[in-house]
């Protein structure tokens, strides 16, 4: 069954190479991408029949960083089943706090390589997105 991944990221090329990593998944999905916080909620909220099964969230955006958008899909009833994967270069720890403190399902750090990427997002969708 097609998995519905949304992509939340302030990084054009990071949003490519994440595209690419699904594309190339032994199952199907349908990405979609926000390029910041702040169109998210209405992204969302649009009537279009699209709702996202697993949620891929920067941490590092301007204007309204990941955790402040976090926390707004948290506070929406229809969102709160979505899980969300703070998605970021930097250390969590170093952010002091952890993402299930805050409401998300786990902390993926943006991989090195392209074959770590699709490998941490086929785990990842497995795990956490909905049939």
């Amino acid at each position: 069954m097609t998995k519905n991944v949304l992509l939340i990221d302030d990084d054009p090329d990071d949003a490519m190479f994440f595209s690419q990593a699904l594309t190339e998944l032994s199952f199907p999905t349908n990405f979609r991408y926000v390029g910041n916080g702040i169109e998210t909620i209405p992204e969302l909220l649009k009537n279009n029949g699209y709702s996202p099964d697993i949620i891929f969230l920067d941490i590092n955006m301007p204007r309204t960083n990941g955790w402040e958008c976090l926390g707004q899909l948290k506070s929406l009833t229809g969102l709160q089943r979505i899980p969300v994967v703070m998605y970021s270069t930097g250390d969590i720890e170093r952010e002091g706090r952890t993402p299930s403190d805050v409401g998300a399902a786990v902390f993926m750090q943006k991989p090195s390589s392209f074959a770590e990427l699709k490998s941490g997002l086929s785990s990842l969708i497995n795990t956490f997105a909905s049939a």
